[in-house]
């Protein structure tokens, strides 16, 4: 279901020009395990954050936990733009999973930092965490 997941959120990201023309390409969205080293910026980056089995009721159900985010290099102003996009496209949006039936999709919590690397680079990080809950079909 994993795999499913994270295609099915990278569709949906993906899916419109909203996102997508802000970045540095039309696929410049990774998992946050896969971020290609060297990559151009401004990108999105999406995982798991917490989550699992609900164990409520006698059917498989998961109540998963996904931090999306913009980062950028430019400026705390672009990373905003992107995210304000993500919203968009992702809060109370409908997912296609295979073999599950999603009924719930809710950004939940937000995030917002900056990160300085060794050299004094800026990295801008805005995001939030997304709430979904998927029941087996």
């Amino acid at each position: 279901m994993s795999l499913a997941l994270r295609q099915s959120l990278y569709s949906t990201i993906t899916g419109g020009t909203a996102v997508t023309a802000l970045l540095a390409s039309n696929t410049a969205v990774y998992p946050a395990d896969d971020v290609p080293s060297g990559s151009a910026f401004d990108y999105v980056m999406y995982g798991l954050s917490a989550g699992g089995p609900t164990n409520d009721s006698p059917h498989d159900a998961e109540n998963m936990v996904y931090t999306v985010q913009a980062i950028s290099n430019v400026s705390k102003r672009r990373a905003v733009a992107i995210d304000d996009e993500l919203r968009a496209a992702l809060h109370r949006a409908s997912l296609t999973v295979t073999g599950w039936s999603h009924y719930y999709l809710a950004r939940i919590a937000e995030i917002e930092y900056t990160e300085v690397n060794a050299e004094g680079m800026e990295f801008y990080h805005v995001g939030a965490e997304y709430r979904i809950r998927l029941q087996k079909s």
